[in-house]
Protein backbone atom coordinates (compact mmCIF):
# COMPACT_ATOMS: atom_id res chain seq x y z
CA UNK A 1 0.00 0.00 0.00
CA UNK A 2 1.78 3.74 -0.92
CA UNK A 3 2.28 5.89 1.54
CA UNK A 4 -0.18 8.55 1.72
CA UNK A 5 1.17 12.11 2.28
CA UNK A 6 -0.93 14.74 4.59
CA UNK A 7 -0.88 18.39 4.42
CA UNK A 8 1.23 20.65 6.88
CA UNK A 9 -2.34 22.13 7.62
CA UNK A 10 -4.34 19.10 7.81
CA UNK A 11 -1.47 17.42 10.16
CA UNK A 12 -1.70 20.70 12.88
CA UNK A 13 -5.43 20.74 12.51
CA UNK A 14 -5.15 17.08 13.74
CA UNK A 15 -1.97 17.47 16.39
CA UNK A 16 -4.18 20.30 18.05
CA UNK A 17 -7.28 18.47 18.28
CA UNK A 18 -5.51 15.41 20.02
CA UNK A 19 -3.43 18.22 22.03
CA UNK A 20 -6.93 19.42 23.33
CA UNK A 21 -7.64 15.68 24.13
CA UNK A 22 -11.32 15.83 23.57
CA UNK A 23 -11.64 12.40 21.70
CA UNK A 24 -8.91 9.59 22.12
CA UNK A 25 -6.19 8.65 19.60
CA UNK A 26 -8.37 5.95 18.85
CA UNK A 27 -11.39 7.75 18.01
CA UNK A 28 -9.44 10.21 16.09
CA UNK A 29 -8.02 7.27 14.16
CA UNK A 30 -11.26 5.95 13.24
CA UNK A 31 -12.58 9.18 12.41
CA UNK A 32 -9.57 10.16 9.90
CA UNK A 33 -8.72 7.06 9.16
CA UNK A 34 -5.23 7.61 10.21
CA UNK A 35 -2.88 5.87 12.02
CA UNK A 36 -2.82 6.18 15.85
CA UNK A 37 1.31 6.38 15.44
CA UNK A 38 0.64 9.22 12.71
CA UNK A 39 -1.20 11.41 15.09
CA UNK A 40 0.51 10.88 18.05
CA UNK A 41 3.89 11.92 16.49
CA UNK A 42 2.65 15.19 14.93
CA UNK A 43 1.14 16.21 18.36
CA UNK A 44 4.70 15.00 19.98
CA UNK A 45 6.16 17.43 16.97
CA UNK A 46 3.88 19.89 17.57
CA UNK A 47 4.46 20.32 21.30
CA UNK A 48 8.26 20.21 20.60
CA UNK A 49 8.48 22.77 18.06
CA UNK A 50 5.64 24.96 19.63
CA UNK A 51 8.11 27.19 21.43
CA UNK A 52 10.06 28.14 17.72
CA UNK A 53 6.91 29.89 17.36
CA UNK A 54 7.56 32.66 19.60
CA UNK A 55 11.07 32.81 18.67
CA UNK A 56 12.11 36.71 18.37
CA UNK A 57 12.25 37.48 14.76
CA UNK A 58 15.70 39.44 15.45
CA UNK A 59 17.11 35.74 16.79
CA UNK A 60 15.91 34.05 13.54
CA UNK A 61 17.01 37.37 11.50
CA UNK A 62 20.64 37.17 12.71
CA UNK A 63 21.16 33.38 12.46
CA UNK A 64 19.88 33.64 8.98
CA UNK A 65 22.23 36.22 8.65
CA UNK A 66 25.09 33.91 10.09
CA UNK A 67 24.57 31.27 7.62
CA UNK A 68 24.34 33.47 4.14
CA UNK A 69 27.69 35.08 5.23
CA UNK A 70 28.73 31.31 5.82
CA UNK A 71 27.27 30.15 2.91
CA UNK A 72 28.73 33.44 0.90
CA UNK A 73 31.86 32.43 2.60
CA UNK A 74 32.27 28.91 1.64
CA UNK A 75 31.82 30.02 -2.18
CA UNK A 76 34.34 32.46 -2.00
CA UNK A 77 36.64 29.13 -1.03
CA UNK A 78 35.14 27.74 -3.59
CA UNK A 79 35.92 29.83 -6.34
CA UNK A 80 39.54 30.26 -5.10
CA UNK A 81 40.45 26.31 -4.92
CA UNK A 82 38.52 26.19 -8.57
CA UNK A 83 41.03 29.50 -9.79
CA UNK A 84 44.17 27.95 -8.09
CA UNK A 85 43.26 24.12 -9.58
CA UNK A 86 42.80 25.64 -13.10
CA UNK A 87 46.06 27.22 -12.97
CA UNK A 88 48.21 24.31 -11.16
CA UNK A 89 45.97 22.01 -14.15
CA UNK A 90 47.63 24.36 -17.34
CA UNK A 91 51.00 24.43 -15.58
CA UNK A 92 51.53 20.78 -14.99
CA UNK A 93 50.79 20.36 -18.24
CA UNK A 94 54.07 22.13 -19.25
CA UNK A 95 56.38 19.57 -17.28
CA UNK A 96 57.25 16.23 -18.62
CA UNK A 97 55.01 13.38 -18.72
CA UNK A 98 58.24 11.26 -17.01
CA UNK A 99 58.47 14.12 -14.10
CA UNK A 100 54.98 13.97 -13.56
CA UNK A 101 54.72 9.99 -13.02
CA UNK A 102 57.51 10.80 -10.52
CA UNK A 103 55.36 13.03 -8.63
CA UNK A 104 53.09 10.24 -7.55
CA UNK A 105 52.99 9.31 -3.92
CA UNK A 106 51.60 5.57 -3.59
CA UNK A 107 51.49 6.77 0.26
CA UNK A 108 49.66 10.03 0.15
CA UNK A 109 46.95 10.22 2.30
CA UNK A 110 43.33 11.04 1.22
CA UNK A 111 44.39 11.05 -2.33
CA UNK A 112 44.52 7.16 -4.55
CA UNK A 113 46.67 6.53 -7.19
CA UNK A 114 44.09 6.94 -9.17
CA UNK A 115 43.22 10.34 -7.93
CA UNK A 116 46.61 11.66 -8.36
CA UNK A 117 47.20 10.26 -12.01
CA UNK A 118 44.14 12.16 -12.99
CA UNK A 119 44.85 15.45 -11.44
CA UNK A 120 48.83 15.20 -12.69
CA UNK A 121 47.59 14.19 -16.27
CA UNK A 122 49.38 11.23 -16.84
CA UNK A 123 47.99 7.46 -16.92
CA UNK A 124 47.80 5.35 -13.87
CA UNK A 125 49.35 2.01 -15.68
CA UNK A 126 52.27 4.81 -16.77
CA UNK A 127 52.59 4.56 -12.65
CA UNK A 128 52.73 0.92 -12.60
CA UNK A 129 54.76 0.25 -16.07
CA UNK A 130 58.76 -0.02 -15.30
CA UNK A 131 60.49 0.42 -18.46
Amino acid sequence: MPRKNYEEKFKTKIAIEAIEGKRTLLEMSTIYKIPRTSIQSWKEKLIKEASDLFLHTNKKDKEVKKLKLKTEELQKIIKETNIERNFLKTKIKEIGKKERLQMIEPNYEGLSIRKQSHLLGVSRSGFYYKS
